[in-house]
């Protein structure tokens, strides 16, 4: 089943965690009970404090509140009342996350925090031993890209510096590096600039996240690229020389305690 979704938030990095949870959801690489470990119904009906309308309608849809009533319970007691109803089975995950509406979920809740349910299985270190899992994550992975690509978060050409282009020679099928070297060449012929943008063109997306691995793309695209300048994870900004921030580099710079120091890497197998 195609994937279709819209999101209507003002902002693009609003719009990008929108779509990206959406997407995980709907792929079965997240689900809606792991959703709740990560925001309990307390929380969820906390973050949604000034919101009496919401908080009302998730209460009517999965506890059977009157409307009335629903309208006039404090956050707390909302919250305490899902809960219940969860613990007895009144109610599942999945209902909540459908009545907690995509755009409700960024808008209110916490987005560091909501960052966090998105990588907590840890793509880049997956030990998917099923072909069908791993596509699967190789998907949301291109779809991850293609929103922050639609959203301005990311350029193709940071792209291409964040994977560098060694280890795109290194990982992509033979024929592919042939293809790209050939439209350099044409377009060299007819004086057209070739762009990082024609590399996508010619080989595609979903192919570089195909070959290359997965944890350069996570840790030096999404992470790196995508995610720290979003605000959506400060913290993970790499303390070293962006121009030696690939996989290929056999050392980097590192800044520790105001000294700079040469730190060597392990390089690929």
């Amino acid at each position: 089943m195609a994937f279709e979704f819209r999101s209507k938030l003002p902002q693009p990095r609003q719009r990008f965690l929108a779509a990206v949870v959406e997407h995980g959801l709907h792929s079965g690489l997240r689900t809606p009970d792991e959703f709740l470990r990560h925001f309990s119904p307390v929380t969820i009906m906390l973050a949604l404090g000034d919101e009496p309308t919401l908080r009302a309608r998730i209460l009517e849809t999965t506890v059977g509140t009157r409307p009335r009533i629903a309208l006039k319970k404090s956050p707390e007691s909302s919250g305490e009342d899902l809960r219940i109803a969860l613990e007895e089975g009144e109610t599942d995950a999945a209902t909540v996350m459908r009545t907690f509406e995509p755009d409700d979920r960024i808008r209110f809740l916490d987005n560091q925090f909501v960052w966090a349910f998105v990588v907590e299985p840890r793509f880049w270190l997956h030990t998917a031993t099923s072909t069908e899992r791993l596509q699967a994550i190789r998907a949301h992975t291109a779809y991850v890209l293609e929103a922050a690509l639609a959203e301005g978060l990311v350029s193709h050409r940071e792209i291409v510096r964040a994977i560098s282009v060694p280890t795109l020679v290194e990982y992509l099928p033979r024929d592919e590096v042939a293809n790209v070297i050939e439209r350099a060449l044409l377009d060299g012929r007819d004086r057209t600039p070739f762009a990082e943008t024609t590399i996508f063109d010619v080989v595609g997306l979903r192919t570089v996240v195909d070959h290359v691995p997965l944890a350069t793309i996570w840790e030096w695209v999404i992470g790196a690229k995508i995610a720290s300048p979003a605000g959506f994870a400060p913290d993970t900004e790499p303390l070293f020389d962006e121009r030696e921030a690939h996989p290929d580099a056999h050392d980097v710079t590192v800044i520790s305690g105001g000294t700079v120091e040469a730190a060597p890497i392990a390089r690929r197998a």
